[in-house]
């Protein structure tokens, strides 16, 4: 609006401006994506009464994968106490022998 009634363009505000809308908008379709993609999860964690983050704790927590990611936790301890009886794990959480390293 400060546009519309100055006889002056600064360029360089008004491309951080443009640049920061754009960002902004950016944003909103991240979102929006986002929604579509867990509508199913969000509608599971409606259905048994829990929020999406408890709902997706709770059901990680049983497949026994780490926050959503949908691979094995990677435990550092369990790896360094099979390094001790000489096998290694990998991030998936399969023991692989030293020999075969």
């Amino acid at each position: 609006m400060a546009l519309a009634v100055q006889h002056t363009f600064d360029v360089l505000g008004g491309t951080g401006y443009i640049l920061v809308l754009v960002m902004e908008i950016g944003i909103g379709i991240l979102q929006l994506i986002w929604l579509w993609r867990t509508r199913s999860v969000r509608r599971e964690a409606r259905k048994a009464g829990l929020d999406y983050d408890d709902f997706v704790n709770l059901r990680d927590a049983k497949n026994g994968t780490a926050q959503g990611q949908g691979e094995a936790m990677m435990d550092v301890e369990k790896q360094l106490q099979g390094k001790e009886n000489g096998k290694v794990q990998n991030s998936q959480g399969f023991s692989i022998s030293e020999n075969s390293v």
